[in-house]
């Protein structure tokens, strides 16, 4: 009985501290490297679904007209909304970097504090430690890959496909909080 908590108590602290470590990373690059780019996707689609923008459709609307003679008369406006997007991007991206590095220390910090967890564990036990990191290690990357492809397919089945407001309904209620707030100031 005893032996089976010693046991149980090695093999919990080791399989929980690969789990975490593989499945925090996992999910980290997972949300740098794929989720922030899809978000930024649907930011564009939202606004030209919105504005009923369509680049190849020149004549479709009074928003597109006015857009493509903007960008056709003066081009300048374009050169210098360039020049400060590349401003901002690298603003942006040097802040996101911020994020990733703080992301990436806090699981390598984690990392050594449960290592050394580990550590103690096994030289409290001596010759009772009978845990396989080997098998542990193996077992962990194969469940956190299983739980990488699931999540993927999740995000790409379920997460993009799932229906938010319409055009319609974001329209209203953006309308609705102007009504809304011209009536408070009567």
């Amino acid at each position: 009985m005893i032996n089976n908590i010693h046991h149980t108590i090695q093999e919990f602290a080791l399989n929980d501290s690969i789990h975490l470590i593989l499945f925090f990373t996992l999910l980290s690059s997972f949300y740098f490297y794929y989720v922030t780019q899809e978000e930024e996707d649907a930011q564009l689609h939202l606004v030209k679904q919105l504005l009923r923008l369509d680049p190849e459709n020149k004549n479709n609307t009074l928003i597109n007209d006015i857009i493509s003679k903007i960008v056709t008369n003066y081009p300048h406006i374009l050169d210098g909304l360039k020049e400060n997007s590349n401003i901002s991007e690298k603003r942006r991206e040097e802040q996101n970097l911020i994020f990733k590095k703080r992301t990436y220390y806090s699981i390598l910090i984690l990392l050594v504090f449960l290592t050394l967890i580990n550590i103690i564990i096994k030289i409290y036990y001596k010759e009772e430690y009978i845990v396989s990191f080997t098998g542990t290690l193996f077992s962990n990357i194969i469940s956190v890959l299983i739980l990488g492809v699931v999540e993927y397919i999740f995000f790409v089945l379920i997460v993009k496909k799932y229906k938010r407001m319409d055009e319609n309904t974001l329209l209203y209620k953006i309308l609705k909080e102007y009504q809304d707030g011209n009536k408070s100031k009567k």
